[in-house]
């Protein structure tokens, strides 16, 4: 059976490593919410958006 000696040195090696994994995991999650969240706005909001500005818009041209 292999043992691994744990070093100063590979302790924080592999806790640098898992720390780096999680933060790229969770900046991956991250913009993937945002594009996710965007994506949604763009779909939905925007055109209600539109339609608010152009009535928006009508309103003061009436006035």
């Amino acid at each position: 059976m292999l043992e691994i000696q744990w070093t100063g040195f590979s302790k924080k090696y592999y806790a640098k490593k898992l720390i780096d994994s999680v933060n790229r995991y969770s900046l991956f999650s991250v913009c993937f919410r945002c594009l996710f969240i965007t994506k949604l706005l763009s779909d939905y909001v925007h055109p209600l958006l539109e339609c608010a500005f152009y009535l928006l818009h009508q309103v003061i041209e009436v006035i």
